[in-house]
């Protein structure tokens, strides 16, 4: 599938950026971006080598789903730098000497995930803020939030709530009280993950976000 964005909506690094590169534009001044699952990219990198793509999937310590190397992100996510976050992404792809690489032009996030401190102890109150940005409204979409994770790999903390999304941005509010470290809990203190997940056109998307809990 074609993406076509118009570089008035682009950050203003892409102007240089796709001109030093000699990226091919229409007389409208519009790039075309191939949009491609990131199994697609992957299985065909070689075809995709410096093209203009448009992928999702999350983004965690600058790879885009644990396989991409993300450049130019941190001019393009600053408002998202303390948020775990699932996004799509426009940019130029490499895989030059099997290191997949994408520079990024432009991010429009999917869902994003934050929380107000990163150290709780047990028995605390813990919020959670997830937001979801869509392109129209999405009646009873299922959000869920859980983790901090147990040695029995069950997630101590999970709620669903079901949201009447609007087009735009959806702001959705969560509260947790954070689980004694016990034996009998089989659950240690120290560095856990809290995840957001939601269904959107057929597909789970999820954004992770860590946090230290201390007994």
């Amino acid at each position: 599938m074609k993406i076509i964005r118009s570089k008035i909506l682009l950050i203003s690094i892409l102007v240089a950026v796709t001109a030093g590169m000699g990226c091919t534009e229409n007389s409208g001044g519009e790039i075309v971006y191939d949009e491609l699952s990131l199994t697609e990219l992957l299985a065909n990198s070689s075809a995709y080598t410096n093209k203009h793509v448009c992928v999702e999937g999350e983004i965690s310590d600058g790879l885009l789903g644990e396989k991409i190397k993300l450049d130019n992100l941190s001019t393009t996510l600053d408002e998202y730098r303390n948020a775990g976050i699932y996004a799509k992404l426009y940019g130029t792809f490499n895989d030059h000497g099997g290191a997949p690489a994408l520079r990024v032009d432009h991010v429009e996030p999917v869902l994003t995930i934050a929380i107000e401190n990163e150290t709780y102890h047990s028995g605390e109150t813990m919020s959670v803020n997830v937001t979801v940005f869509t392109e129209k409204e999405m009646p009873g979409v299922a959000i869920t939030v859980s983790g901090i994770t147990n040695k029995l790999d069950r997630n101590t903390i999970n709620e669903v709530k079901y949201i009447n999304l609007s087009q735009g941005e959806n702001q959705i509010p969560f509260t947790f009280t954070t689980p004694a470290c016990t034996r009998c809990a089989k659950l240690d203190p120290g560095l856990h993950n809290v995840t957001a997940s939601i269904l959107m056109n057929g597909e789970t998307k999820s954004a992770r976000i860590s946090m230290i809990l201390e007994k």
